[in-house]
């Protein structure tokens, strides 16, 4: 809304590019208020640990670890598996935390994380992947080298967190598997719901701004070139009538990979409707494709 306003009032580049960079991340950070302290959590059982590691640009996320809490049993155990889950932009990791207590529940160590200049964590600017791709993987790095969680690692993620997902999955081979919910193919499509009205010219110039002002390649923030570069099998869901990331989108997604693939569609859902209440069916969901995985 204050882009909208802004296009008609006649502000700078500078103006339009940091709105696309730079976030009111408060709806994310309040409802890690409502779930409470790391520290309270872990007395209640419901997280493992909490960590603070840094990227390879000095940032430090905000990552939570739920051990896997099935498939223990001294008769057949079951093989160490970890999944992380992506939150979308403006949110946390709160939003996925009910799924996050599925899986762990179904046998999985889940890594949850904060994106950067998002939730708990450090950093200023939203990069739509190009840096978030490889904060997951620096966390990766971080986790496996401690021993806290194990191979092989799945990765989940919603909206932004979607497209980070793929990016992330293109670039670690540790990934076996990717489920992608409402993902958007790139950082000029997501830039595009905040200033839907601005010719194509004064457009190219604010994105190549924003990318200056939070040091990045908007080119890097591409899920549909990611998945292209696909290895591992892809799960997409989206919502038909989607009108923050349209259906279009993750369907590009899903046709630029050339790997084991599906597409699921919910016919009357949208962006906030496909997520409310279906953190368990995407628990399960998300267990199936990944032991399919396997599979293969």
């Amino acid at each position: 809304t204050t882009v909208m306003i802004a296009v008609s009032s006649g502000c700078s580049a500078d103006f339009y590019a940091r709105r696309l960079v730079k976030h009111n991340t408060s709806k994310g950070k309040t409802a890690l208020w409502w779930l409470g302290s790391a520290d309270k959590l872990i007395a209640k059982g419901k997280i493992s640990s909490q960590h603070r590691i840094p990227t390879s640009d000095g940032t430090k996320l905000d990552v939570w670890v739920i051990k896997a809490r099935a498939g223990d049993t001294e008769s057949q155990p079951e093989p160490r598996r970890t999944v992380m889950i992506l939150h979308g932009i403006l949110d946390s990791k709160a939003r996925f935390f009910g799924m996050a207590q599925e899986m762990a529940d179904l046998g999985y160590d889940v890594v949850m994380l904060d994106h950067r200049a998002h939730g708990r964590s450090e950093g200023v600017y939203t990069t739509f992947g190009a840096k978030e791709k490889f904060d997951a993987r620096d966390v990766i790095d971080s986790l496996l080298d401690s021993g806290e969680i194990a191979e092989p690692i799945y990765v989940f993620g919603q909206s932004m967190g979607a497209a980070i997902a793929v990016q992330y999955a293109a670039v670690d081979p540790r990934c076996k598997a990717v489920m992608a919910v409402a993902p958007d193919t790139d950082m000029r499509s997501a830039a595009r719901t905040f200033v839907p009205f601005m010719n194509a010219e004064k457009f190219e110039e604010i994105i190549v701004r924003g990318g200056e002002l939070g040091d990045f390649n908007p080119d890097d923030a591409s899920a549909i070139i990611a998945a292209g570069q696909l290895k591992v099998p892809l799960l997409v869901i989206h919502g038909r009538i989607d009108a923050i990331v349209p259906h279009s989108q993750g369907s590009a997604v899903y046709q630029a990979a050339n790997v084991d693939k599906k597409l699921v569609t919910f016919p009357l859902l949208g962006h906030v409707s496909l997520v409310f209440g279906r953190q368990k069916w995407f628990a399960k969901h998300a267990d199936k494709h990944f032991r399919n995985a396997d599979t293969q």
